[in-house]
């Protein structure tokens, strides 16, 4: 198991009547904030492409490991994040770590 990185998948649904600039916001402020904490890498942000899917934004990062993703959890930035930009809009969330 040496060498791999923690995968982070975070999948999310928004409201029906969330403006259009929130919702873009989840994936931008992601892209400029998120990877300014320690640890993440291959930051990647965007709309899900199936129309038939619960979820409309999906995130994912690398982190080193379990340590740097609790570390990454309770980080300010990501809970500014989440109270300020997505909260607002979302309704629901999956998320899922692997090594790999």
């Amino acid at each position: 198991m040496g060498g791999e990185t923690l995968q982070h998948i975070v999948m999310f649904g928004v409201s029906p009547d969330a403006p259009r600039e929130a919702v873009e916001r989840i994936i931008t402020e992601a892209r400029e904030t998120l990877t300014q904490i320690p640890g993440v890498s291959n930051l990647r942000a965007g709309h899900v492409v199936q129309a038939d899917s619960p979820y409309q934004i999906a995130l994912s990062m690398e982190l080193p490991d379990e340590t740097a993703l609790e570390a990454y959890r309770v980080h300010p930035l990501h809970v500014k994040y989440i109270a300020e930009v997505l909260e607002p809009v979302r309704v629901t969330r999956f998320a899922v770590d692997f090594l790999g």
